[in-house]
């Protein structure tokens, strides 16, 4: 009868590699160059104030209407004081009126 014997098994072995000075990291055989992302952020947005209490006096722009100096306007939200007098000229359009901000 022939003799029996025990299976063999191999012992295995791991091999792990020493980082490069090129790469940085241990066995990749990279260059060592990573993609960066950069996120792109949406420009930011301005702050808005109030309008002034100086400005709550002020009536819808209206052609027909004589405007005289230093009185005020909203037009198309937002205000407008008027420069010298003024009739049928809208606001944003001639010199007559001076663009203070946005109203409500």
């Amino acid at each position: 009868m022939p003799h029996a014997t025990a299976p063999q098994t191999r012992a295995r072995r791991t091999v792990q590699h020493a980082p490069t000075p090129s790469s940085g990291r241990a066995g990749t055989g990279t260059t060592g160059r990573t993609a960066r992302r950069t996120r792109l952020s949406p420009p930011p947005t301005p702050p808005t104030s109030p309008p002034s209490a100086d400005y709550v006096d002020a009536v819808a722009w209206n052609w027909g209407t004589v405007y005289l100096e230093g009185q005020r306007a909203k037009h198309k939200s937002k205000l407008w004081p008027v420069n010298w007098w003024t009739q049928g000229s809208e606001p944003g359009l001639t010199a007559q009126w001076s663009e203070v901000g946005p109203c409500s």
